[in-house]
């Protein structure tokens, strides 16, 4: 579990670590951690972690869901210490619905084959014989994963909105106004009483959580729905959640503050 986990980044990656090791069995395959956790807003430290599964004796794989990453922060570190790592293009990158994107490791290509194929998987359609070996029939990289057709409307959408991302600045050019808006709110959240951020100091990315005293969640959503300003209610823990973007104006989260 580290959704409990509300400190300082530095802090945050020590307790992950801590945590992971004693939860690692000999027969542990694989783990799966979020690299923004998409309720309290808080980063992981993906590539410590995957230094110490490299330790472990089996080496256990390292999927990593990067829904609310790419688009928001730099992907380029953990996407490359993971074996897999896997994002939407429909939230942080503003992209079209029902698309995505799954970067795969050279340790997974070397030692995977897949249990779902189509056309676009193999080398060659007339090789897939019972006598071929995996390394004859699949493609050599990633493509051995891919099973039939591609929407490509949906593919020219996310890369039109990738370029407009592009446009504003490098990833971490884009992050710096992100944390500004996020560090904003989460100030202007302390200065309210009885109002409660998950996280004890600002957040690492665009995600804002925090709570309104004893109000629930979802009436909280309601009552700022009326005046025009939808955030959204998360379940677990009970909270509300606000998300900064390159996109988000100083006004909106000025507005937000007034209503709350």
């Amino acid at each position: 579990m580290v959704s409990d986990l509300r400190g300082s980044v530095e802090d945050t990656a020590a307790a992950v670590r801590e945590r992971l090791e004693p939860a690692l069995r000999d027969s542990t395959r694989l783990v799966v951690l979020s690299h923004l956790l998409w309720n309290t807003g808080q980063l992981m430290p993906i590539a410590a972690v995957a230094r110490q599964l490299q330790q472990h004796p089996r080496r256990p794989w390292l999927l990593v869901d990067g829904a609310q990453s790419l688009g928001c922060i730099p992907v380029a570190e953990a996407a490359a210490a993971a074996d897999i790592y896997a994002c939407t293009g429909h939230k942080w990158c503003c992209g079209p619905e029902g698309l995505g994107a799954v970067a795969l490791s050279e340790r997974l290509l070397a030692e995977s084959r897949p249990t779902l194929i189509g056309w676009r998987s193999l080398r060659q359609e007339t090789s897939a014989g019972a006598s071929a070996s995996a390394h004859e029939v699949f493609h050599r990289d990633a493509r051995r994963f891919e099973v039939a057709t591609s929407c490509l409307p949906l593919a020219a959408g996310l890369d039109c909105s990738l370029a407009l991302l592009e446009a504003e600045g490098s990833a971490e050019q884009r992050l710096v106004l992100i944390r500004r808006r996020a560090a904003t709110l989460w100030q202007g959240l302390q200065e309210l009483g009885g109002v409660e951020t998950l996280l004890a100091e600002p957040p690492p990315a665009g995600l804002v959580s925090f709570r309104i005293g004893s109000e629930p969640p979802e009436a909280a959503v309601q009552r700022l729905g009326a005046r025009g300003i939808w955030i959204r209610s998360l379940d677990q823990p009970p909270c509300l959640r606000a998300c900064t973007h390159i996109t988000t104006c100083d006004a909106e989260v000025e507005q937000l503050l007034r209503s709350l």
